[in-house]
C-alpha cells in the first residue's frame, strides 16, 4: 500500500491515535487524514513506530504529532501541510519541500534553528511564537534568507491557537 486516505464527517474526540501497526505498511508514501467537519480538528497522534515508514513522502493532516521523536527514519518526508507539525528536530528532515507551519518552542528539537537546513522549503511558511527567540544571533541561526524558493512568509511573535487563526495565546 502506497497511498492511505482517510476520510471522515463524524468523529467526536479531539485526538486519533494511529495504531503502531501502522509500521507494518512499509511502502507506504502518502497519508492523507481528512475531516469534513469545518468546526473543528482533530488531532492525529503517531506511534514511535510511524518513524520506520522511511519512504513517507507526504502527510496531510490538520494536526500531527508524536510522543517520541521520529524524525531521524523520516528522510524521504518532502510535504506536510499540517497547520501544527508536531514533530521534534524537523531539521533533520532536509528534503521537506512544503511545510505550512511551524511553531517555535522553548523545548529542545522546537528551536527555530531547525529551519536552518530545511533549504528546499518552497511556497509558504508560518513561523509562529517568535517571541521567545532572545537575540538576533539566534534568528539568524535559522537561515531564512537562504530559502529561496519561499514565496510568502509569515511570521508570529505569539502563539496561536491551533484551531481558531483568530485567537492569541501568551
Amino acid at each position: 500500500l502506497r497511498v492511505l486516505i482517510f476520510k471522515t464527517k463524524y468523529y467526536h474526540e479531539q485526538v486519533l491515535s494511529v495504531p503502531s501497526s501502522i509500521d507494518q505498511m512499509k511502502h507506504l508514501r502518502y497519508l492523507n487524514f481528512h475531516m469534513d467537519c469545518s468546526h473543528r480538528s482533530v488531532e492525529l497522534i503517531f506511534p514511535s513506530t510511524f518513524g520506520k515508514l522511511y519512504y513517507m513522502q507526504s502527510i496531510y493532516a490538520e494536526k500531527v504529532s508524536c510522543a517520541e521523536d521520529i524524525t531521524k527514519n523520516l528522510t524521504s518526508l518532502r510535504h506536510s501541510s499540517s497547520s501544527s507539525m508536531g514533530f521534534a528536530n524537523i531539521g533533520r528532515l532536509t528534503s521537506l519541500q512544503s511545510l505550512g507551519y511551524f511553531q517555535v518552542k522553548k523545548e529542545q528539537g522546537y528551536e527555530l534553528k531547525q529551519l536552518k537546513h530545511l533549504n528546499n522549503l518552497r511556497g509558504m511558511l508560518v513561523i509562529d511564537g517568535l517571541g521567545i527567540v532572545r537575540s538576533k544571533e539566534e534568528a539568524l541561526e535559522a537561515h531564512l534568507a537562504g530559502k529561496k524558493r519561499l514565496r510568502k512568509l509569515e511570521l508570529s511573535f505569539c502563539v496561536r491557537q491551533v484551531g481558531d487563526p483568530n485567537a492569541v495565546a501568551e
